[in-house]
This record gives structure tokens, sequence and C-alpha cells, in this order.
């Protein structure tokens, strides 16, 4: 008993580090029943209306987004995953226009780089510092002459960082499959998304969650024939056949996007 509540504190943690930086309130709940399977892409939970919970709230683990709330009752509810075919949310990915230039063939001069070989125009902070030494304590000391403490100056620069946000729309695609992102602008999200970039909740009057709730990486970018659109796959954070603990965002979306 003493060993499983050391893990259960673990998981509670964990997941309250996470849910402590939401501005939206949260009622943790945990796992019942049997664990999703390839042919169940819900978990039921152990809380419902009795203490606020309603149908579209999205859930949470300590890692990011799980799924929403379809079915609410007095005392327990149902969790739709994000894996299932018929779960949608609006995505964002946030990217720096240094990290998009990063993935481009360099255009630079050999008079435009420093000697380690970075364009001068990407140095980020640039310092520099003058420092005069004080003399060395052991020489003989002339009464005649008078010392001074060591001067430092210290000049910093620092730029702007540009950062690029590229939204769209997040599928599922079925259990022990990546979930799927569509974008809305597809012209520039072909240059600016790259594998690696981390996904989360776009927020919005129509979406089902708030705004900063984390959901995965991109893993993998695939370009389509005859298509400008590219198919990006997203791996999730959270570990869907491992659910425990979990929070409930009481975060109410409107009719229309419960609806979709």
């Amino acid at each position: 008993e003493a060993q499983s509540t050391i893990l259960e504190y673990r998981e509670l943690l964990k997941l309250t580090q996470l849910t402590s930086r939401y501005t939206f309130e949260t009622v943790e709940a945990q796992v019942v029943g049997d664990s999703p399977s390839n042919f169940q892409n819900t978990v039921e939970i152990n809380v419902g209306s009795n203490f606020g919970v309603a149908v579209g709230m999205p859930v949470t683990d300590g890692a990011g987004l799980i799924g929403r709330i379809t079915k609410v009752f007095t005392d327990h509810s149902i969790v739709l995953l994000l894996t299932d075919p018929e779960y949608a949310v609006s995505a964002q990915v946030l990217s720096t226009q240094d990290q998009i230039d990063a993935e481009l063939p360099p255009t630079t001069s050999p008079g435009d780089t420093t000697p380690s070989g970075i364009p001068v125009e990407n140095l980020g902070t640039t310092t520099t510092t003058s420092t005069t030494l004080a003399p060395d304590p052991l020489a003989p000391i002339d009464p005649n002459t008078t010392t001074s403490a060591p001067a430092t100056s210290t000049s910093t620069t620092t730029t702007e960082v540009e950062v690029v946000r590229e939204t769209g729309t997040l599928e599922g695609q079925g259990a022990e499959r990546p979930l799927l992102l569509r974008f809305v602008d597809t012209s520039s999200s072909i240059t600016s998304i790259k594998v690696g970039a981390i996904v989360s909740t776009a927020g919005g009057n129509n979406s089902l969650a708030p705004q900063g709730i984390p959901i995965g990486t991109i893993t993998r970018i695939i370009s389509q024939s005859g298509s400008s659109t590219p198919l990006v796959e997203v791996t999730p954070n959270a570990s869907l056949k491992r659910l425990n603990f979990v929070a409930v965002v009481l975060y109410i979306p409107n009719n229309e996007a419960v609806g979709r």
C-alpha cells in the first residue's frame, strides 16, 4: 500500500505541475474501468457533474492533452481520447525566424560571418568586455604611486526574436496511429513547420480547449504529389494506454464547437 501511494503521489505531482500553469480551474480525477485498446478510444473517470464537469471540457494528464468529455453522469464521465477519428481540436505551432532560417541553405558570404561561421546578423547578443588588470600583489609597493581598483565595463545589445505562429486543426486517426495536423494557411506553413516543433492548443471562440495546453511534437512531414498541402504527423506527449490520474480543465466551449 505504501509503494502504491508513493507512485500515485508522483503522478499527482506531475499533473499538478502542468495544470498550475492554466488560467482555468481544474478537477483532478482517476481513470477507472478498462484501459483503452486498439478498439476503444475512450476512458471512464471518477468525477462527474457533482464536480462541475460538463460535455466538451478538455482533459489532460501530466504530459498534455488527452481528449475531451463526451458523456457526463453524476459521479463519473466518459473521455474521448484525441486519437479517435471523431476527435478534432484547433492547434498551433510556434517557431522563431532563426529556427526557420537554420533549415534554409546558407546565403551569406565569407565577409558576413564570424570566425566560427555564424552569420553576424544572427548573433542574438553581442557582449564587449574591457578589463584593466590589477597590479601584481607580489610586486614591491612604491609609496609615491597610487593604484585604483580594477575597472570593468560591459555593454550588451539584444535583438528582438520574431515568433512565427501557424494554426490548423489536429485530428485523430485511430489508436496506435499519430495525430494528423492540417494547416489553415498552407503557403507559409510549408517552410516554417519543421520536425521537432512543439504543438499546443490554439484556443479561440470555436475551440474545444483554451490556448497553450501542450499536445505533442511533429515527428513527420509528408509532401503530397499534386498538392501544396503537406501531411503533418504529430506524436502526442501523453501515453494514452497508461493513463491513471488526469485533470479536467473547467473550460466550457460554445455549443458550436461541442457539436462538431
